[in-house]
């Protein structure tokens, strides 16, 4: 039944991106879902017509990294590009959260400063001592360039390489998140098992990466549906501020 759901959920995401049209799943309509290609999602697009373009691989990878902290394009477009201390400062006149709903914040909250305004000042700080670094080790081919920066770590560190794996000619190995990690429980399978049960059972192909992506959104498509305190939380995340 589950591994049968998450096949249901995936073809019915993929209806509606190429139709563009609303699906008559009750939890499709009501909440928001990647979409099953990381390529097709509005905060990717978004970034990719920002680096269009920018051949200057620090300002690439430093951007990139400014950006996928917060993950929210709103967020992006009031710090802007080469974003200062002064243009951080700027956060205080966000309304609401600085992040993107479903982004991972343990790294964030392990950065020294006592809120929102000083965590950030340090990520800056941190990143702008070590983007040469990072440039390097890309160049290099290193998987984890990212992911050793102070409150980003492994998973949110295999979200900004994805932004500059075409640039760098680096391809990646996935990395799986909570989310896509409880589902592979939920569905008591190894990400392998998973990927090839998959592709045996339907006619839609997806990347490694973009099958880790998928995991997490069928997770939450699958709590919302079985488990009535989630979407209580769901709600209510959507008005958290973190200042």
């Amino acid at each position: 039944m589950i591994f049968e759901t998450l096949i249901y959920y995936i073809q019915e995401r993929d209806l509606i991106r190429q139709a563009k049209v609303s699906s008559s799943d009750d939890i499709l309509l009501k909440y928001r879902f990647c979409n099953n290609e990381r390529i097709y999602d509005r905060g990717t697009k978004y970034w990719i017509s920002k680096l269009k373009g920018v051949t200057d691989l620090h300002e690439i990878v430093f951007n990139t990294a400014m950006y996928r902290f917060f993950n929210k394009t709103s967020t992006f477009d009031i710090i802007g590009w080469n974003t200062n201390h002064d243009k951080l400062n700027l956060l205080n006149s966000i309304s609401g959260s600085v992040f993107t709903d479903a982004w991972q914040l343990v790294g964030y909250m392990t950065l020294p400063g006592s809120n929102m305004i000083e965590k950030s000042h340090s990520f800056l700080d941190e990143l702008l001592s070590k983007t040469d670094l990072i440039v390097s080790e890309l160049k290099k081919g290193n998987q984890k360039a990212f992911s050793n920066l102070k409150g980003v770590g492994n998973f949110i560190g295999y979200q900004m390489l994805l932004d500059v794996e075409s640039i760098f000619n680096i391809k990646c190995v996935p990395v799986c998140g909570t989310g896509s990690e409880s589902a592979l429980k939920l569905l008591d399978l190894t990400f392998d098992e998973a990927y090839t049960k998959f592709h045996a059972n339907t006619k839609l192909t997806l990347s490694h990466t973009d099958f880790e992506h998928t995991l997490c959104e069928f997770l939450k498509y699958w709590k919302i549906k079985h488990e009535p305190v989630f979407k209580i939380r769901l709600r209510k995340q959507r008005t958290v501020s973190l200042f």
